[in-house]
């Protein structure tokens, strides 16, 4: 079966079913397995099929492929997922980047929450709801936000003093300013405790520094106004280091953390310091 999944992983299916049906292969579980979870990322799911062992069946092997649309089609269609709860959790979980909110509304109407697999369901719409701020989709993170179980999570959340985690995945994203609004428009995260807006506890320095490192000027501006965690010089330092000159300036006009030698170091090590940047040179040698 190594051979068949070599051939699968390259997207040479003809090889791969050719393979499987002349060569004499080790046909171990594991093995067996993988194959099958290949043929399905593929979305091949008759050639997965064709390798399922006799009196068993691929939907056996779909919760491999949670992430892949057609395979969670097929689970829900088949009653599949119906009947297994902890798959159609960790398929909502992995439906995230694929933006498709209509199959991720499919799965959890479902309707199967026992008290037996509530809890699955509440940890797993946790990581659902962080990795959406971090996407910056609005309106899935309404959705999330307002499901039972959302609001389970996000109470969960409170009390283990992680809500905040939400607003610092969407920094990191870029999609700080957009988030909040909808977290706040939303009242699942009042309910629960706000996020601390204008105060410190809510987010630290890590916020307006991963916002500059990753160019969100926006955000930075945003962070600035309405909160009073402040940044670090990591802030300038890795404004520099990756190119993003207007942040690098907007810094220096409005914040007082300064740079360290390591913004130049890094920025010329990268090449940033180009003719169009070279005031960033300037900007740089007033705090080194």
């Amino acid at each position: 079966m190594v051979l068949v999944r070599l051939a699968i992983d390259n997207g040479h299916i003809e090889a791969a079913r050719w393979l499987y049906e002349n060569i004499p292969t080790e046909r171990d579980e594991r093995k067996v397995r993988g194959a099958i979870e290949a043929a399905l990322q593929m979305n091949d799911t008759e050639l997965a099929e064709s390798f399922v062992p006799p009196g068993r069946d691929v939907m056996e092997y779909a919760s491999l492929c949670t992430g892949n649309i057609q395979a969670v089609e097929r689970m829900i269609d088949s009653g599949y997922l119906q009947e297994n709860s902890y798959v159609g959790a960790v398929a909502i979980r992995k439906l995230v980047d694929s933006g498709r909110l209509d199959l991720m509304q499919r799965v959890a109407n479902l309707r199967y929450f026992p008290q037996r697999n509530k809890t699955e369901w509440v940890d797993m719409w946790q990581g659902v709801l962080k990795r959406l701020c971090y996407r910056g989709d609005c309106t899935m993170i309404q959705w999330a936000l307002e499901h039972l179980i959302g609001r389970q999570a996000c109470k969960l959340l409170k009390q283990n003093s992680k809500l905040r985690e939400l607003l610092w995945n969407a920094v990191a994203g870029g999609y700080g300013v957009e988030v909040l609004q909808t977290l706040q428009d939303s009242g699942s995260v009042d309910k629960y405790g706000p996020l601390q807006v204008n105060r410190s506890e809510g987010l630290t320095t890590k916020a307006m520094d991963g916002a500059a490192a990753n160019g969100h000027l926006h955000v930075v501006e945003w962070l600035h106004q309405h909160t009073s965690a402040g940044c670090t010089s990591n802030a300038m330092d890795d404004a520099a280091e990756y190119g993003h000159l207007s942040v690098l300036k907007w810094l220096y006009a409005n914040r007082t953390e300064g740079c360290t030698s390591a913004a130049m170091r890094e920025s010329l090590q990268d090449g940033h310091l180009t003719v169009a940047s070279a005031s960033t040179v300037l900007i740089l040698s007033t705090w080194i």
